[in-house]
């Protein structure tokens, strides 16, 4: 299968019942089912948000993070108790909910009936507070032509290093 076939794209809005369930978008309800991708795990992102990692990505976070993890500073362990402490496994319902658990929602800073988006970031999953997102694609915006000049360049840069012998990066390895 294609990475494209499997990538989650787009940002959807949604919001929480008074469980603190999200409904899923359609369409990423519909690759999820084709995909096998009923359990997800939801935890900390890295700009106020969450990221929901199915078990496959999930699995390949783990395996990055172990040599990290097993060095002994203080600072590192700290993280990752922090990290796997406010992740949880969850699974989309039979109606396309998913619960974000109360810790979460807490530090996303939603409650009851508050808007959010779910975005589609590769082979993972965000969940964002609606203003914030809103605010990170208006700062990102103006930078946006810049970045994507940056990265074209840094990647295809990386893939002149692995003809050389060096390392490949691979994008959709997140």
């Amino acid at each position: 299968m294609k990475l494209a076939d499997r990538a989650y794209v787009g940002a959807f809005p949604s919001s929480l019942d008074s469980a603190g369930r999200i409904t899923m978008p359609s369409k990423f309800r519909e690759q999820m089912k084709r995909l096998e991708h009923g359990k997800w795990w939801i935890g900390p992102g890295l700009n106020g948000n969450l990221y929901l990692y199915n078990r496959d990505q999930f699995e390949a976070m783990l395996q990055r993070s172990k040599s990290s993890y097993e060095a002994v500073d203080q600072e590192t362990h700290g993280f990752f108790g922090v990290n796997f402490g406010l992740t949880y496994e969850t699974r989309v319902d039979g109606q396309g909910r998913l619960l974000v658990p109360p810790a979460l929602r807490e530090l996303l800073g939603v409650g009851p009936k508050s808007e959010v988006v779910i975005s589609g970031v590769q082979m993972r999953l965000e969940l964002w507070e609606k203003q914030a997102w809103d605010a990170h694609v208006q700062q990102l915006w103006s930078s946006f032509g810049k970045q994507a000049t940056e990265l074209s360049a840094k990647y295809a840069q990386s893939g002149n290093d692995s003809e050389k012998g060096g390392r490949e990066d691979d994008i959709s390895a997140e």
